[in-house]
Parts: C-alpha cells; structure tokens; sequence
C-alpha cells in the first residue's frame, strides 16, 4: 500500500507545477527578452528626456539617483533627513522664576 502524501507535500508539488506553467507562458508572451528590455529601456528614457525638455526638475533627480552606485543610493545630505532632524530637536523650555 503506498503512502499517503502529505498536504505541504502535495502543496510543494502544486507550487512546482505552477511554478512550469508561468515560465511556459512568459516564453509564449516574451519571444524575445533582450527586445523587450531594450524597448522599454527605450521608452523609459525618451520620457525622462521628454519630461526634461518640459522642466521637471525630479526626472533630473531619477536620472542623478541612476549614474550613482547602488552603494550610494541614497546622499547622505539630503535635504529631507537634516530638516526633519532639525525640526525634532527642540529648544530646551525655560522656567520662570516664581516669586513668593
């Protein structure tokens, strides 16, 4: 008598199945990857270049963020982090001197 299969088992093999199923799907959509990602490397920077050429000053930031290394992600000075922090620290209260 075999031995019953147990449900993450049988969960597993479904995973698996549908796991074959997607990548058959995406070869029929997709015929050609590198195609697709130039095509849409393409558009994606005609419409940094069309919104620059409109004066949008944060596609120039997007276009800053991509030429810095992944390491860099972020700059360290940047305008958002030191006026939060400048808001946070507050001015120590000063206490009046009560007469009595």
């Amino acid at each position: 008598m075999p031995r019953k299969q147990s449900t993450i088992e049988q969960a597993a093999y479904a995973a698996v199945g549908a796991a074959d199923a997607a990548t058959d799907v995406v070869r029929e959509k997709v015929v050609d990857l590198k195609a697709a990602t130039k095509k849409a490397r393409g558009r994606t920077s005609s419409a940094i270049t069309d919104a620059e050429k409109r004066g949008r000053s944060t596609v120039e930031k997007i276009r800053k963020a991509g030429k810095r290394s992944a390491a860099r992600a972020r700059p360290k000075s940047s305008a958002r982090t030191t006026s939060s922090t400048a808001s946070k620290r507050k001015a120590p209260k000063r206490r009046t001197k009560t007469r009595g």
